[in-house]
This record gives C-alpha cells, sequence and structure tokens, in this order.
C-alpha cells in the first residue's frame, strides 16, 4: 500500500494514515490470517489492499479520507435542546424502480438512564416492505429477540463525548463503540461527492448512491460524517426465513424429495459427509453434506467446472450433546449444476468438533473452529438454530470495525430530486400487541370418495386485554363439502371431578362455536383451554409479506414437526393444473403484515376426554362391550396374516419417508389382542395404505405389549406401552371406553407435546 501511495506522490503523513485505518477496519482478518498462518505477510498485505480497493487511480482519495479521520476532533452532539434528525445511513440507486435507502431517525430526547433512541428505516422501491426476518439471542434475557423490520427504536445509543466514544446496542443485543468526524459539504456538487465516496475504497461502498451527471449543489448545512464502528458483541442469530432441508425422500418428486429437518439429529443422521462411508459413498458431496457458502473463484478455471468455491459442512455423532465436524471445499460441475470432489483429502480443509446447548427455546449447533478462509468471506461463523420443530440456518458476526459514511437531513434532503422515483420515508410507530386479529391455525382442501369437494379451516380470533397481559381468544371451525357449510360438533365428553360432563348440553363444559374456549396470558405464555386443559407455549413470527403463497404452502408441506399429532403434508389448499384458478394462485403473493407463526406447546395437565360418535366397527360389526371388541380383532395370533380386518386401527398419519412402491405414504399404527383364554397380551402393528384400493396392507409387528381394563366412571382398556416414537407424533394417547352399550375411542391428551 505504501508502494502504491508513494506512486501517486501521497505525502507521508496521509499515506501513515491510510494504512493505520486500514489495519483498524481489518484486525479481524488480520488476526484469522496470522492464527491459521495462511498466508506470508506480503500475501497479506496484498489482499488487504485488494480488498480495500486501493490501487493507483483510488489511493489518493482514500488516503485524504483516510487523514480526515485519523486527524480529526471527536464529533460530539453540542445541541442542547432535544432536536428531531434523520441520518442517511445508506443509499443505493439503479433506475426508478430499483433502489432502497436507510435512514435513523429520532426525537433526540434522553432518558433518565441517558439513553437516546433511535428508529432504524429502511425503504425500496418494491410494493413490499423491507422485511428483516432475524431473531437474535438476547443473552441477558435468555430469550430470542425478532427485531421490529421498521426499525422502531432498534437502537438505543449515548453520544460521544470529548473524551468518551459514542455507545450504542442495536436490535437489543450488538454492541459498538463509535467515533465521528463531520465535513461541511455546502456548495460541493452532488455528483462530485458521490463519485468520491464511491471511490473511497471503504467497504461496499464502491456502488453508493447512484451515477448523475447533475450540477446540483448540496445546500448551506450539508454534513458527510465519517464514522468508526467498534463492535464489542455480536449475538447468535437465526435467519427465520431460511430452514435446512435434507435429502429424504428419494423416491418422491425433485422439490418434495427435500423436507425440512425437524431436530438437529435428523441434520446430523443425514449429513455425515465421508464419516459414514456406506453413506457417502458415491456420493458427490450435495446430499451428504450442508452447505455453508459458495464465493467466486477466479483462479479456478477448469473446462466443465464453475469457477467457484462451495463450502460445506457434515458431522458425526458422539453424544446428544457434541461430535465431530468437517469443513470441505468443493467443487460444482457446469451441467449438471452439482458438487464434486467434496471427499478428496485436498478438500478437506478442517476436522473440528461441535456442541450443542440449549439457548432459551432453542438448541444451538456451534463448530469449535472454522476454517479462517470461510470466515474471511461469510464475514460471520455458521451455527444451526433448532426451534419451532425446525432447523434454521443462523450465524454468529465476528467483531469488527467498519468505516461508514453519513449525511444529515439537509444534505440528503437534496439528493432524492437528483435520482427520479426515490419517495420520502415514514417513521414507524409503537406496535400493537402481537395477539390480536385472527390467525388460521389449519386449513385443508380436498376430495372424498364420492369426488366431491372438501374444504376446512380452524382458525382463532385474538384479543388481548387493557393492561396487555394476556386475553381471550374464539375458536372459529368451517367445515364445506360441495360448497355447503356442515356444522361442527365436539361431540366431547370431559371428566370434570368426578362427573363427565358434555360440550354443549345444560352442564356446557367445551362449546362448539368455540366463544372464549381459551384464555391467555403472556410472559410467558399460558392458557387455559376450556377449563379442563392448561399449558404453555412459545413461538415467533416469520415475515411472509411479497412472498409467493403456493411456494410457502408447498414449503410448510414439508415441515418435519406434527400439530398435536396431525401432519402437514396435506396442508391446503391443494390447487390442481386443471383447477381454473391455478395460474392466479401460483402467481399470487402475501399482502404487507402477513406472517407465518412457529410455536411450540406444552401441555401440562389434562381431564380425560371421550368423543361420543367415535365408535369402534370392524366393518359394519359394533360392539357392546370391551371383551366383545378384543375377540374381534386377533390379528396373526392364530398364526395368519394380520390385515385391516383383524385388526384395530388407533392412529394414521403420512410420512416424509421414502414412499414405498405400491402405497400412498400413509402409514396406519393397529393393534390386536391375543384370544387365548387368560391371556391380556397385545401386539401394535405399522401397516401401509394401499395406492390402488386404499385399504391396509403390509402389516408388519413392532410392538408385544399388555393390555388391562381400569374403572374410571367407565371400564377403560388401555396398553402398558406403545411402539418407540409413536408418542412423540401425538397429541394424546388413545384408550378404548365402554360407554352407554358401545365401544369407544377415548383420547387422554399428554402432558408433553
Amino acid at each position: 500500500m505504501g508502494a502504491i501511495a508513494e506512486s501517486q506522490s501521497v505525502n507521508e503523513t496521509q499515506t501513515q494514515a491510510l494504512l493505520s485505518v486500514v489495519v483498524i477496519n481489518n484486525l479481524s482478518a488480520l488476526a484469522e490470517s496470522v492464527s491459521s498462518q495462511t498466508s506470508s505477510a506480503t500475501v497479506t498485505a496484498a489482499n488487504l489492499a485488494a480488498n480495500q480497493g486501493i490501487n493507483s487511480t483510488t489511493v489518493a482519495t482514500q488516503a485524504q479520507i483516510a487523514s480526515s479521520i485519523v486527524n480529526a476532533t471527536t464529533d460530539t452532539n453540542t445541541v442542547t435542546t432535544p432536536t428531531p434528525f434523520v441520518t442517511l445511513r445508506d443509499f443505493r440507486y439503479t433506475s426508478p424502480t430499483n433502489w432502497n435507502y436507510r435512514v435513523f431517525t429520532g426525537n433526540d430526547v434522553t432518558r433518565p438512564d441517558g439513553f437516546k433512541r433511535s428508529n432504524d428505516v429502511r425503504v425500496n422501491s418494491s410494493a413490499f416492505p423491507y422485511v428483516r426476518n432475524l431473531a437474535y439471542f438476547n443473552e441477558t434475557g435468555n430469550n430470542w429477540y425478532a427485531c421490529p423490520s421498521d426499525g422502531f427504536e432498534a437502537i438505543v445509543y449515548k453520544d460521544a463525548t470529548a473524551t468518551v466514544p459514542g455507545e450504542s446496542t442495536f436490535c437489543n443485543t450488538f454492541r459498538d463503540s463509535s467515533r465521528r468526524t463531520s465535513e461541511d459539504i455546502s456548495g460541493q456538487t452532488i455528483s462530485a461527492v458521490i463519485s468520491r465516496i464511491r471511490n473511497s475504497g471503504l467497504d461496499g461502498y464502491n456502488t453508493w448512491a447512484g451515477t448523475t451527471t447533475s450540477v446540483a449543489v448540496f445546500p448551506a448545512g450539508s454534513q458527510l460524517r465519517y464514522q468508526i464502528n467498534t463492535r464489542l458483541a455480536t449475538p447468535i442469530a437465526q435467519d427465520l426465513a431460511s430452514k435446512v432441508r435434507v435429502f429424504k425422500n428419494t423416491n418422491a418428486s425433485a422439490f418434495e424429495q427435500w423436507p425440512f429437518a425437524a431436530t438437529l439429529d435428523e441434520m446430523i443422521e443425514y449429513y455425515s459427509g465421508n464419516f459414514n462411508t456406506a453413506f457417502g459413498a458415491g456420493n458427490s458431496g450435495g446430499a451428504s453434506t450442508d452447505g455453508m457458502g459458495q464465493y467466486a473463484d477466479g483462479s479456478y478455471q477448469v473446462s466443465g467446472m464453475q469457477a467457484v468455491k462451495n463450502y460445506r459442512a457434515a458431522f458425526q455423532r458422539i453424544n446428544a450433546t457434541s461430535g465431530n465436524a468437517r469443513i470441505y471445499q468443493c467443487r460444482r460441475n457446469a451441467t449438471p449444476n452439482t458438487n464434486t470432489n467434496c471427499f478428496t483429502d485436498s478438500a478437506t480443509l478442517l476436522t473440528t468438533t461441535y456442541t450443542i446447548e440449549t439457548l432459551g427455546d432453542a438448541r444451538v449447533l456451534k463448530f469449535a473452529a472454522l476454517p479462517a478462509e470461510l470466515t474471511s468471506l461469510r464475514k460471520n461463523s455458521r451455527v444451526y438454530v433448532e426451534r419451532g420443530g425446525a432447523v434454521f440456518y443462523g450465524f454468529k458476526d465476528i467483531l469488527s470495525v467498519d468505516t461508514t459514511v453519513r449525511l444529515n437531513v439537509t444534505a440528503w434532503d437534496a439528493m432524492p430530486a437528483q435520482f427520479p422515483g426515490v419517495t420520502s420515508h415514514t417513521d414507524p410507530v409503537a406496535p400493537v400487541a402481537a395477539d390480536t386479529g385472527t390467525w388460521l391455525r389449519d386449513m385443508r382442501r380436498g376430495v372424498t370418495a364420492s369426488g366431491s369437494e372438501t374444504f376446512s379451516i380452524r382458525a382463532w380470533n385474538f384479543t388481548v386485554n387493557g393492561t396487555n397481559t394476556g386475553g381471550t381468544s374464539n375458536e372459529v371451525r368451517l367445515n364445506f363439502t360441495e360448497g355447503v357449510p356442515q356444522p361442527f360438533a365436539r361431540n366431547t365428553l370431559y371428566l370434570i371431578g368426578g362427573q363427565w360432563r358434555s360440550s354443549d348440553d345444560a352442564d356446557q363444559q367445551c362449546p362448539s362455536n368455540g366463544i372464549g374456549v381459551d384464555v391467555f396470558t403472556f410472559n410467558p405464555r399460558s392458557s387455559v383451554f376450556c377449563n379442563y386443559s392448561n399449558g404453555t407455549a412459545t413461538s415467533f413470527d416469520v415475515e411472509l409479506t411479497g412472498k409467493n403463497i403456493s411456494t410457502t404452502l408447498a414449503e410448510m408441506r414439508l415441515y418435519g414437526s406434527f400439530d398435536f399429532g396431525r401432519d402437514y403434508s396435506l396442508y391446503g389448499p391443494i390447487v390442481q393444473p386443471s383447477d381454473p384458478e391455478f395460474a392466479s394462485f401460483n402467481s399470487a403473493v402475501f399482502p404487507a403484515d402477513s406472517k407465518l407463526r412457529y410455536q411450540v406447546g406444552q401441555t401440562t395437565s389434562s381431564a380425560p376426554q371421550l368423543n361420543t360418535t367415535s365408535q369402534v366397527f370392524n366393518g359394519t360389526v359394533s360392539f357392546a362391550n370391551l371383551a366383545a371388541m378384543r375377540a374381534s380383532f386377533s390379528g396373526n395370533y392364530n398364526s395368519g396374516t394380520a390385515n385391516g380386518g383383524n385388526t384395530l386401527g388407533v392412529y394414521s398419519y403420512q410420512t416424509n419417508g421414502t414412499i414405498a412402491s405400491g402405497t400412498t405414504g400413509q402409514k396406519r399404527l393397529r393393534i390386536a389382542f391375543d384370544p387365548a383364554v387368560g391371556s391380556n397380551a397385545a401386539r401394535w402393528f405399522m401397516c401401509d395404505q394401499s395406492s390402488t384400493a386404499f385399504n391396509t396392507i403390509n402389516c408388519v409387528a413392532v410392538h408385544d405389549t399388555t393390555w388391562s381394563v381400569t374403572m374410571r366412571r367407565k371400564n377403560v382398556l388401555r396398553t402398558a406401552s406403545r411402539p418407540a416414537g409413536i408418542d412423540a407424533q401425538r397429541s394424546s394417547r388413545t384408550l378404548l371406553i365402554e360407554h352407554n352399550a358401545f365401544c369407544l375411542f377415548w383420547q387422554r391428551r399428554r402432558s408433553e407435546q
């Protein structure tokens, strides 16, 4: 850098200032290079110069700016009367329909603790507002904070003094210190100042603002500020809009082959790389490793290959909270666009370890180390966040020092006139309670066996109380068959205080109309449903503004978790190409303020429930008592073949696994009882649904247990145990009960969901 400066006759004072600023702004990269010993001093210096954009054309401008930063007196706020402000933080302009900017706004009022608040407002040319979709882990509160997209009071700060730098907290989690200097640009042409900033070599400013040939000048009072921010602390961040997918459904369509991982354990299982040679053998790496970033590599010029580096990770589990990991640098074929060379010796950049820890309502996987070249490119460390029944990509920014450019409101007000299409910002206002309005819980659209169309909706209308500590909600259920609404009835009895109470009769326990059925409180979220079920929940929201509706629904169907035992594979509506609304539906997007909520609930206590319409049949035969029912379902205890006629169906669900030939992918859990006199043996079977006759086939015994009958004011049959893993998919356990000379299914909600 010194040689470049000397070749352009930059004086020594400015050259030293340039070196100082470059080193300060790249401390993290320098530290990584030194610790990894991957580059010589000469190579490191050359890389710094290139990364900073220092060449014979830009060096004089950069040196001038660096000198003004290094030699400036700290710019402090000398205004004694609080004055509302607007500061331009960033501006990018390509055309009247492609631009964005970011401003900080506030009222300059100091709170009793000495801090002030500022809004972080982002405006763009799109029809939809800016969406942040990030949550940050707040160590102080041991919770995740979703910084508002509208930026309302996203920043808390203190102005610098003559001796103390400024300090700020962004989104409750990032902590910075800063010092700044301002330059009066009154009377200078707007185009000249833009050109100077673009050629400053400051990271990311080569495309700042837009090109203009206007001779307009900045008015009196216009100021250009250079601010150096030193990042003191960064949080772990969760990308709410980016989930991890795994190559799972090998027989499904291309999109459905990659459902979302429900847990970190599932992700680790599928992304084993060459730790598991059987799984990774012959694989190019894309299906057995997870991507960590792809970057251009102009030095790699090989026929049939892309000039990129693709960094990927693989895992090997040791125990529930730790394991081994490998980081690879893969290459990509030009055609097809697939990874290759991941498992060669030269491709393995690092073998390290990982740990999993619980942070708030999430499990987070962290690497013990990452390759220096990857960290330098990413400017953060990759983590994985399991939260809300899915695994999300996450990151933690490295500590850094950055120089940024700001304009005061006088200067900024003069710029939009030079760039057609740019509109003014609107300051955000304090948010309303998150749980007001209507949330759609479930939606299905399908066709019955007779060919008629069915449609169902389950929604919640929330009302928050005046103190914002909780509220009440109504449950709305709509069911249609061939366009005709069908009334909803719970038809349920509840065992309360030793008495069975009904949904809608005089002893009303849980009205079918859903009015006022749920009472909830905040911080933490708890609820009482129909006075018989208590639970807690954690949730977070993802903003869907401007996102394609059909794509979002397709993603939801690949969600690996369950809604109280109900899977998402048929979440609707499912619109077929033959439907007249197919084209419009597939091009539709969500309007502003649309949100998707991930919620994990836990039932802490619940009374037994009995659905009075859930009568047990074998074909058309019903049973007056449990003994007669057991005699009808003997399975293969008599050396026969278990099937849909001699086993009792208890639970069915749609699998996200590989769909076996001749089946629909629906799994059916069924049970049989040993008919031998005096035996209380029971056998569980896992069966498939036929894709042609839609009947039960392929029943395989999966678990042997025993049954017993006890009294809960009625005879109740239950099994001593169930097949492994089944309880995790269900919100309740199915029992059998004698009621009014019928055998009925009885649901007892589990305490853990």
